[in-house]
C-alpha cells in the first residue's frame, strides 16, 4: 500500500507542484519493493519504477478518484515489468534462433558463396 495521504495525491492532482513533488518521493520505496517482486531483474524493477514515476508526473491530473490512485501506479508497475520480461526473451530467442541458423548457413556450397560475395561486391 502507498503511503501517500488522500490530501497530498488531491493536492498533486490539482496541479501542485510540491506536492507532487513529495507525493513521488513518498511512493518510491513503496514502488521499488512491489517492483522487486514482480520483476525478472533488479534492473527491471528499477526501470518499472522510473517509468511508473514518469507517468505519475506526467498524468496524476489526469486521475479522475483519487481512490484508485495506488491500484493505478502499481498496475503501471506491473505492466511495465511484463512489457520489459518480454523484450528480454523476445531478445533472448533471437539469439538462439542465430545460433541454430549459423550452421545451416556454412552448408551453403562454397560455389554459391562466391557468387554472393561477387555479387554484392558489384553492388557496392
Amino acid at each position: 500500500m502507498i503511503r501517500a495521504s488522500l490530501p497530498l495525491i488531491e493536492a498533486a492532482t490539482r496541479g501542485d507542484s510540491l506536492a507532487l513533488a513529495e507525493l513521488l518521493k513518498v511512493c518510491q520505496p513503496d514502488l521499488k519493493r512491489f517492483a522487486r517482486r514482480s520483476c525478472s531483474s533488479t534492473e527491471d524493477a528499477e526501470d518499472a519504477v522510473q517509468l511508473a514515476l514518469w507517468q505519475l508526473y506526467r498524468r496524476v491530473g489526469a486521475l479522475r478518484t483519487v481512490a484508485t490512485f495506488a491500484t493505478w501506479l502499481f498496475r503501471i508497475v506491473e505492466r511495465e515489468c511484463y512489457r520489459l520480461y518480454r523484450g528480454r526473451s523476445k531478445a533472448e530467442s533471437l539469439e538462439d534462433l542465430a545460433e541454430h541458423e549459423l550452421p545451416a548457413a556454412l552448408a551453403v556450397p562454397a560455389d554459391l558463396r562466391a557468387d554472393l560475395v561477387r555479387a554484392m561486391q558489384q553492388l557496392a
